[in-house]
């Protein structure tokens, strides 16, 4: 008896035992202590986990609360961020906000990835975005995104809304998971983005009345035994 509940959970932890999981998705763990007075600081502090790059390369530095003028940027947003007006939404520490906009031409598009692995029996991709779209790709497959408008009154005038893609198709696959910002004539040029989440399927409803069954199962074998 002990051996087979020894399996049983064996094989449900073999699932996550040796997964790599992907980190940051709430863009929370970065740390500013290497911001310079410029308001810039390195990517693997500001962003651990993530990398970033233009059409040229990839880049190294991103700021930190902080928005050129006419310049394209992206910048770790803060709760109390620099007093743009309308403030940026934030829901946990930080966020991220991307405008792939310089004078005369453009650093579109700019692209966040970073690769590790989709969880077990994953169903959905969700994340909160602001200004305009992002473009969601799973090892270069395009993610069709549906979009819930937030109630107006939460940082009216940033556009904020509440994205979900359908992933069930990369679950547990380790894949590369891009978000590209493009620039386009008409739409606002600042892309944001925030808590970004799996949501899994229940575990499995025959594996856990297995492990339910010998749990009330043990006792008796032990008296049987006594």
């Amino acid at each position: 008896m002990n051996k087979l509940l020894g399996i049983l959970v064996s094989a449900t932890l073999a699932l996550t035992a040796h997964a790599a999981p992907f980190q940051n998705l709430s863009f929370d763990e970065g740390a500013t202590i290497r911001v310079g007075a410029d308001g810039y600081g390195p990517i693997a502090d500001l962003l651990p986990g993530w990398s970033l790059s233009i059409p040229a390369g990839p880049l190294s530095e991103i700021g930190y609360n902080s928005a050129p003028l006419g310049d394209g940027w992206v910048s770790l947003i803060p709760k109390d961020n620099f007093g743009g007006f309308p403030p940026y939404p934030v829901f946990g520490l930080y966020s991220l906000a991307v405008d792939p906009v310089v004078r005369f031409s453009s650093l579109s598009p700019m692209t966040l990835s970073q690769r590790a692995d989709v969880p077990a029996d994953a169903v959905t991709i969700n994340f909160i975005n602001y200004g305009s779209p992002f473009e969601l790709r799973l090892n270069g497959t395009p993610i069709s995104l549906t979009y819930q408008d937030a109630d107006p009154s939460l940082f009216p005038g940033r556009g904020l809304r509440y994205a979900s893609g359908d992933v069930s198709a990369f679950a547990g696959q380790n894949v590369e998971l891009t978000f590209s910002a493009f620039y386009a004539e008409g739409i606002p040029s600042i892309h944001g983005l925030d808590s970004i989440s799996f949501v899994v399927r229940e575990p499995s409803t025959w594996l856990l009345l297995g492990l339910g069954g010998l749990v009330l199962l043990a006792p008796r074998s032990g008296r049987a035994a006594g």
